[in-house]
């Protein structure tokens, strides 16, 4: 492989890898946001549960 070729594939390689770090930062980001909204949604759940494990 000549060093111009080998530059090249290097530079491919470093391509993917980075778009595949980008991908999991995203699909990372996207499952963190619901599960915020989830504790987000369970909030009010909780705390029917705790009152009513006080009037126990």
């Amino acid at each position: 492989m000549t060093p111009e070729r080998l530059l090249e594939h290097a530079a491919a390689v470093k391509a993917a890898h980075d778009g595949e770090h980008d991908r999991a930062r995203r699909e990372l980001d996207r499952l963190d946001a619901l599960i915020q909204a989830g504790h987000e949604h369970l909030k009010p759940v909780r705390a029917k549960i705790a009152a009513a494990a006080g009037e126990r």
